[in-house]
């Protein structure tokens, strides 16, 4: 009988030394004590940088409860702030609250520069279902904000990002072609409307609608060109090109891994 409670005994006590618990208790242990120095911290903080070197060592630890502490920050005013707390978001590799927190945080947020850090650093993230939400900015008037999408997207690497990317392609081939004929007002595809406020990120650029518009044939046709590139492996020209080649390919193309 003694026997066999002593080995019930065992077989409990064997059960209750769970690693994997030991090691999730640790993290949890971790994370706090982390977020407890960087709360201390802010107390001495002085300057958006002293903020900034504080998020940065708060990221030193990658935890749930570190995320949810940088979710914060990330929706600060300063463009600064919001960029060191997504600079840090975005070292979490695959991972789905990563990219919420960015994603939400960049179409909440009315600065340019604080948009631009949300989506480079989502696009970091690696978090493949997000892609979508990338293509609305394809039409934020700032284009320094529609580029950083695109480039995202090359990150990415979705196939479904690539018959929006032949679109906004052709779109800007067609301000090209319609150029010195009557401005940014009756461009084809809807990039007429750039200037909107009502568009996602609100943030505008500097200059006139024309000086935006050559700076988006300049700057964000090749970043198009580049994220296609990255994506498929291919190497084409006009949107003519692509859209021929993905229509016979799409059905077999395969993402990278």
């Amino acid at each position: 009988m003694w026997v066999k409670a002593a080995a019930v005994g065992l077989i409990l006590s064997i059960a209750a030394q769970d690693p994997a618990a030991d090691e999730k208790k640790k993290k949890e242990e971790e994370a706090k004590a982390k977020i407890a120095e960087f709360r201390k911290e802010l107390k001495t903080c002085k300057t958006e940088g002293d903020i900034c070197l504080a998020l940065q060592n708060l990221g030193s630890v990658q935890h749930p409860k570190i995320l949810e502490e940088l979710r914060v920050w990330v929706h600060r005013p300063q463009s600064d702030i919001c960029g060191g707390a997504a600079e840090q978001i975005g070292k979490y590799a695959k991972d789905r609250m990563a990219a919420d927190i960015l994603m939400t945080a960049a179409k909440s947020r009315k600065d340019g520069d604080g948009i631009i850090k949300c989506l480079r650093y989502a696009g970091d993230v690696g978090y493949k279902p997000i892609a979508p939400l990338f293509n609305p900015y394809f039409r934020n008037k700032s284009t320094d904000v529609a580029k950083e999408a695109v480039d995202s997207l090359g990150k990415l690497g979705c196939a479904v990002s690539v018959e929006p990317l032949i679109k906004l392609l052709r779109e800007i081939e067609g301000t090209l072609d319609n150029t010195g004929t009557g401005g940014v007002g009756g461009l084809p595809g809807g990039l007429g409307n750039m200037p909107g406020a009502n568009l996602p990120g609100g943030a505008g650029g500097a200059g006139s609608p024309e000086e935006e518009m050559r700076k988006r044939q300049t700057d964000l046709m090749p970043a198009v060109q580049r994220a296609l590139k990255n994506i498929t492996g291919e190497r084409w020209g006009t949107s003519k090109e692509w859209d021929t080649w993905w229509r016979k390919n799409r059905g077999t193309f395969k993402e990278k891994a």
